[in-house]
């Protein structure tokens, strides 16, 4: 009995080690072998905005064994560094095609902002802005950065927000579906997809006015920083959607040339 115990202790033991040691001493070394590497003595950030983008970093340990990712609180921690960094020249940013949310747009154009008091250059190079998702915040980030480069023949189009909900009651009714919910003010909205057919008042206004807030802020940002009153800037996004040429006529963009030419001139 006595050994079959301590064969059973050795065996337990011996897959702890394993279980945590292991692990832990692959996390060391890939640590080790991930480590920042020097800046080279004239260096260009490029910032590429089409990847997929989280708030922060992911917490799990074995992440970095996979692909890597971005996320807001990484982009703004290495502009930061950037700022001070003398190896540093300038930035390149890769604006995504489509809308960004909101207010990850906000603190990436936040930190474009404070990169340019450095007094570096920067360049917002655009293949185009599409309509899918929050397209005005992708614009007031392009803006924040200062000169905004369109590729030639791509498209911008960031005429507005739209929302869309769909709405189940008739449906259930068809169906003798009987959807059991309490809504405890007329603006707590979450659940009128299963109780009404249409919008309410108070869902209609609501959502109306979380767009205009969102279309509100973008428009005002990117009008101060492209120095345009937002009404101007307004009727010139309003009037697409725009060639890359027609863009540049309305001084939305500072120029339409390809990514080689940004990078060159960076």
């Amino acid at each position: 009995m006595k050994h079959f115990l301590l064969t059973m202790a050795g065996v337990f033991a011996g897959l702890l080690l394993f279980l945590v040691g292991v692990p832990f001493l692959l996390i060391v070394l890939a640590a080790g072998a991930s480590g920042p590497e020097p800046t080279p003595a004239r260096t260009v950030v490029e910032l590429d905005l089409r990847e997929v983008i989280t708030d922060q970093d992911s917490a799990n340990p074995f992440a970095s064994f996979g692909q890597p990712s971005l996320s807001v609180l990484k982009i703004v921690t290495t502009l930061r560094k950037a700022e001070t960094d003398d190896h540093v020249r300038g930035l390149l940013v890769r604006l995504p095609e489509a809308g960004m949310e909101p207010a990850m747009a906000d603190e990436i154009a936040d930190s474009l902002r404070r990169f340019r008091k450095t007094g570096k250059p920067v360049i917002v190079f655009s293949q185009g802005v599409y309509p899918a998702g929050a397209t005005p915040s992708t614009y007031m980030l392009a803006a924040a950065g200062g000169q905004v480069w369109m590729q030639p023949g791509a498209s911008l189009q960031a005429t507005g927000l739209v929302s869309e909900d769909i709405f189940l009651k008739r449906l259930f009714e068809r169906y003798g579906v009987r959807a059991e919910y309490e809504q405890r003010k007329e603006f707590k909205n979450a659940v009128n997809g299963y109780l009404q057919s249409d919008y309410t008042a108070a869902h209609r206004e609501a959502t109306q006015s979380m767009l205009e807030s969102i279309y509100g802020s973008a428009l005002n940002r990117a009008a101060a920083d492209r120095r345009q009153s937002p009404a101007a800037l307004k009727a010139a996004l309003e009037s697409g959607p725009l060639m890359a040429e027609e863009a540049l006529k309305l001084n939305l963009i500072d120029r339409v040339d390809y990514l080689d030419a940004a990078r060159k001139q960076l």
